[in-house]
């Protein structure tokens, strides 16, 4: 009896150092998880019968540091949970490694060409939840967006000294208004638009007090005249109360035909002007807002991950494009999951059934883009832990040794 438990150690302990030794070997290896082999006593009849190598375990609780790498589509999960992969076969996967690239396809796969699942977008850059599909890119250029909407909010000084138009009602205009005349309005902004082919406009208000609470606002695009292409017609005319607040005016529809040689040949350029964020009080003109929709065309630049997962592909114009979201997976009992090749599990029956969540929101880690998971392998604790098993080893083959001794002086007595 004493050679099976002797020999059950040594089992025991070659089970312990094949852990170990898989640990060391990984403790480069991205997303790995570092194991332990857990044993059990064995009793036949109340008797000693030796050492059961349980079963060996990965520590989902220890998560690894994370290591910047500067490729766009590395993450790294900053809490719990597992990327999700599937195979060509249809196999799913889970992981903690993502190091991903993209394939002559645009599908983001991992080493092993397995595609990440995820949340799609619609033709819009709508995300597409409540069914996982394989996440694709999609490259090429960007096609412009003509502008629709401008919102400029700004101070007009109260105290600015009013220019008079006509004098006396004769139809004699006392300053006409020159946008080359500094002298014949008070301010002026210009703000950036684009057409349907992409073309860059300049439109630009000259703001000009023509009596008090009283402002004559004209219209030029690309430095020509734009107020008949208003409505209501220009020039337009802002009126504000005693308390400085805009009581009428201030939104207005510009339409530059695409007869207007401006246009270039696109198609005709309607914008909505909102400046109702406009005030009137005693302060030197300044602007607060001054913003518009619309791009220029761009060419595909590089690809972005945000902390929730949504990717996006950024283009040459400034402006990014959703391409989808990564989905996490969670396991009731996540060191239940079978081991897989490529730094990888599946699920079990023991392991429970997955749920899914999109990074940063409750249970789930986020994500951190241009990074990945280093192992979580101490290697100094497990050299420590190999002398040992190595004491270990070395102890069972003594017992054996002794009891080999035992029965040979037996035998020589008999």
């Amino acid at each position: 009896m004493s050679y099976a438990i002797s020999t059950s150690g040594l089992n025991a302990a070659t089970q312990s150092l094949n852990t170990i030794s898989m640990d060391i070997a990984n403790s480069a290896t991205v997303g790995y998880m570092e194991a332990t082999t857990t044993f059990s006593a064995l009793y036949t009849g109340g008797q000693a019968a030796g050492v059961s190598s349980g079963y060996t375990t990965q520590n989902f609780s220890a998560l690894g540091t994370t290591t910047f790498t500067g490729r766009d589509l590395d993450m790294a999960i900053t809490g719990d949970g597992f990327f999700i992969t599937q195979g060509s076969d249809g196999q799913t996967y889970y992981t903690r490694a993502g190091n991903f690239h993209q394939d002559e396809d645009g599908y983001i796969v991992d080493s092993n060409g397995n595609r990440v699942q995820g949340y799609p977008v619609d033709e819009n850059g709508n995300v597409m939840t409540g069914q996982l599909d394989d996440l694709q890119l999609k490259n090429g250029s960007m096609p412009p967006m003509p502008t629709s909407d401008v919102d400029l909010g700004m101070n007009l000084d109260q105290s600015a000294v009013e220019i008079i138009r006509d004098v006396d009602g004769d139809g004699i205009e006392e300053v006409p208004f020159d946008p080359a005349n500094p002298n014949s309005y008070h301010s002026t902004n210009s703000t950036v638009v684009y057409d349907s082919m992409g073309n860059q406009h300049t439109v630009s208000q000259y703001y000009t007090k023509t009596a008090d609470g009283t402002w004559e606002v004209n219209v030029y695009v690309d430095g020509q005249d734009a107020n008949a292409y208003c409505t209501p017609p220009g020039p337009q005319t802002m009126t504000f109360d005693s308390d400085g607040n805009l009581t009428s005016g201030g939104n207005f529809t510009l339409e530059v035909p695409a007869s207007d040689p401006i246009m270039g040949g696109a198609n005709t350029l309607t914008i909505d002007v909102d400046m109702s964020e406009t005030t009137q009080f005693a302060t030197p003109f300044s602007n607060q807002l001054n913003s518009s929709n619309g791009y220029p065309a761009g060419e595909q630049t590089g690809v972005t991950v945000d902390e929730s997962g949504m990717i996006f592909a950024t283009y040459s114009n400034g402006e990014k494009m959703p391409q989808g979201q990564v989905v996490l997976a969670m396991f009731p009992n996540p060191e239940a999951l079978s081991v897989a090749n490529n730094t990888s599990w599946t699920e079990s029956s023991e392991s429970g059934m997955p749920l899914y969540g999109t990074p940063g929101t409750g249970i789930y880690g986020g994500i951190a883009s241009q990074n990945l998971q280093a192992s979580t392998t101490d290697v100094t604790g497990e050299m420590v832990y190999m002398m040992e098993v190595q004491r270990n080893y070395q102890a069972n083959t003594k017992a054996i040794m002794v009891q080999s001794q035992m029965d040979q002086a037996l035998m020589a007595i008999l």
